[in-house]
Formats: C-alpha cells, sequence, structure tokens
C-alpha cells in the first residue's frame, strides 16, 4: 500500500496480512517506506507514523478496520478484493475504483469497454453507456475520480484516475457478478425476502438509509420502473414483489 512517496510493508519473511492482523504485529513488523532525493528510506512503524498514514492512504480503494488500542483507535488498511461490494456508498462508484486502482490512468473509451463490455456491469446499449457516463460525472463531481486531457490535433483523449477514495462501512453486501447490474440484484435480493411484497418506503429505507446504495428518491423509482418493465418484479395495490429472475445483459 502506499501513497505520495509513502509505502506500507511488512519486513522480509512476513506477509501484509500478517502484518495487519493485529496491533502487536503492526507496530513489530510494519516499516514506512519513504522516497528521499530518489533514495528509499526505511523506518519503523510508530504511532506518529500511523496517524500520517492515516491521512496520505485516504486517496486509496480501501475497506478501513479499526483497532481500539487503551484508549486510541487506530485504523490501518485492508484492500478490497475485486468485485467485494460494501454497504455505504453506490456500488458502481466502488467498482469504478476498483477497475482503476491497478492503472495509473485508463482512457475513457477503455473504461466504458471494460465496464459495459468485458464485465457487463451495465448494459453494452446506449442507455447502458449513458448512465455510466452520468455516474462517472457524478464521481467526479464529488471527487472520487480525476480526469486529464489529452489533445491529438483536433480530437482529445478523456483519462480517468482515481481522486479521493470512496468510504464504504465494513458490511460486505454482495459480490458483483458480470452481467448483472448490482443496484438491481440488491432490491431483488431485498423484496425476495418478502411474500406479500413491499412498500416504496420500505425499499427506500433499505437503499438509502440502510445500505447507501442509492441517494435519491429519483434513482430508486428509475430503478423499479426498469425492472418492472423487464418483467422482474411486479407492483400490486402499492406492493413491489419479485416476478421473474434477472437475466444477464
Amino acid at each position: 500500500m502506499s501513497s505520495k512517496g509513502y509505502k506500507l510493508k511488512a519486513v522480509e519473511g512476513i506477509s501484509y496480512e500478517h502484518m495487519t492482523d493485529s496491533l502487536n504485529n503492526l507496530y513489530r513488523f510494519g516499516r514506512i517506506v519513504k522516497t528521499v532525493y530518489g533514495v528509499e528510506v526505511s523506518e519503523p512503524f510508530t504511532q506518529i507514523s500511523a496517524e500520517v498514514l492515516n491521512v496520505k492512504l485516504d486517496e486509496e480503494a480501501t475497506v478501513t478496520d479499526y483497532i481500539i488500542y487503551g484508549k486510541e483507535i487506530i485504523e490501518y488498511p485492508k484492500q478490497q478484493e475485486f468485485g467485494e461490494l460494501f454497504d455505504g456508498i453506490n456500488p458502481h462508484y466502488q467498482l469504478v475504483q476498483q477497475l482503476l486502482r491497478d492503472h495509473s490512468r485508463v482512457s475513457e473509451k477503455a473504461l466504458i469497454k471494460l465496464y459495459t463490455q468485458k464485465h457487463r456491469f451495465l448494459p453494452n446499449n446506449s442507455s447502458g453507456v449513458e448512465y455510466f457516463k452520468e455516474i462517472l460525472g457524478r464521481m467526479r463531481s464529488q471527487g472520487y475520480l480525476l480526469i486529464e486531457i489529452e489533445k491529438e490535433g483536433l480530437s482529445k483523449i478523456i483519462w480517468y484516475k482515481i481522486g479521493r477514495s470512496i468510504k464504504t462501512r465494513n458490511k460486505r453486501r454482495l459480490e458483483a457478478k458480470e452481467g448483472y447490474d448490482p443496484v438491481m440484484l440488491a432490491i431483488y435480493d431485498f423484496l425476495d425476502n418478502f411474500v406479500e411484497g413491499a412498500t416504496f418506503n420500505e425499499i427506500l429505507r433499505y437503499m438509502v438509509n440502510g445500505i447507501g446504495w442509492l441517494d435519491t428518491i429519483s434513482e430508486l423509482e428509475e430503478y423499479l420502473n426498469l425492472m418492472i418493465t423487464l418483467d422482474y418484479i411486479e407492483e400490486i395495490n402499492g406492493l413491489y414483489r419479485v416476478k421473474n429472475p434477472i437475466k444477464p445483459f
């Protein structure tokens, strides 16, 4: 794990997972490596360096674990596996940062292709691409994505890279499935728990206030209307319930 020249590493022979397994291991096996005038310098992991890294590692795509040590609470990062989705923020935000984290930058064209054609987390059609561009725009406006514009004659290339890290909760919700919109899956799974169906307000409380995967009423309305159109769910007398299994894109 690194950020702006700082790296948190384990001593030789110790895995990163073992180093972060406990507070004692973190102090015993952790080393802070930073570059000074082109030369890497290694220092022991201390309380002071922990506080510094808490700020600097904030830009990484991580899930935060908390260690309670006496009166202090120290947080350290644990890398999300690709496709692991947690509560707290839109899953598409999570997947975009997961796709970008191993690259210094990715062109907009390549990112759209990765998302809608290779992994198919949204459909590879005009509405799917338009919605994905809307997601990228929201992420940019909130600082989760940065862009670089490279001009080539009269044309230009838009490059995306990770901005500030998304913040999730430590509650793993589900693993993304290629060919499926994770938001749609979450709504379907929620409704599948109701025999008679759930009201709009119950779904709203779950998706917005509960797991935090949607931000607005209008977003939820659009998803429900789409799922009704696709014949995955139905609405009868104000109650929504599952109808047919979701098919992959």
